[in-house]
């Protein structure tokens, strides 16, 4: 009987070893996993934002652009028209 229950407590002994031991794999592999998601999510995430402010830089250079050469044609108007009648 003292054998078999010693054996049985090895049984057990090993069995919580390895549960032990395929726990904390899992638990390795799990962080290994959400950590590599994560560097992906903040890469695109990243890469998304910046493709966005480059874009919107660029709107707002050529909204300005367009409001400058504008305002520039219309200023040359202007004095060309004032121009013009000063002198007729």
């Amino acid at each position: 009987m003292n054998n078999e229950l010693t054996a049985l407590k090895g049984s057990v002994s090993n069995l919580k070893n390895y549960v032990d031991q395929q726990d904390a794999k899992t638990l390795s592999d799990a962080n290994t996993y959400t950590d590599t998601q994560s560097s992906g999510t903040l890469a695109n995430a990243k890469s998304y934002i910046d493709q966005q402010d480059t874009k919107n830089l660029n709107d707002a250079k050529s909204y300005t652009d367009q409001q400058t050469a504008t305002t520039l044609n219309n200023a040359k108007n202007y004095t060309d028209q004032q121009a013009t009648s000063t002198f007729n």
